[in-house]
């Protein structure tokens, strides 16, 4: 069952950000929206839908209903029904919901905290700005020709 809804969010998609878009600023949807670009920001869609493919990262503060990660994903992550991060995907920050999945394999550093349906996660949204600009950037290191 849990693959049916998987499957339902993301042949329902609305907005696509490609792999070769880098994006920085404030993203609000209703709907489901899919990132294999780079996003950097705030995302907020109380009754939307967030994948990350497998190629994606995004950089950001998240409040969204439901949130599906094969990509990389920093900073803090606020679902108000589920989380699933599957393999190959990579989550560096926290995790707040009713349910939350991480498949074997994960890369996964940070913390996890599953809370009731009816839990007000206002609060955790604005602690969350100041627990994501403590984690360290996505950029690689230059090249050194040593």
């Amino acid at each position: 069952m849990r693959k049916r809804k998987q499957q339902r969010a993301s042949e329902q998609i609305n907005s696509f950000i490609g792999k070769e878009v880098q994006f920085d600023g404030k993203l609000t949807f209703t709907g489901s929206v899919k990132i294999d670009g780079h996003f950097k920001g705030e995302i907020k869609a109380a009754s939307g839908n967030l994948i990350v493919g497998d190629e994606g990262v995004v950089e950001a503060n998240i409040h969204v209903a439901r949130a599906v990660c094969s990509g990389e994903i920093r900073g803090r992550v606020t679902a108000d029904e589920s989380v699933n991060v599957h393999v190959p995907g990579k989550v560096f920050g926290h995790i707040q919901a009713p349910t939350v999945v991480i498949e074997e394999g994960v890369r996964f550093e940070g913390s996890c905290k599953t809370t009731p349906p009816d839990v007000d996660t206002k609060q955790a949204d604005k602690e969350g700005l100041k627990f994501a600009e403590t984690l360290p950037s996505s950029k690689k290191p230059a090249k050194s020709d040593a």
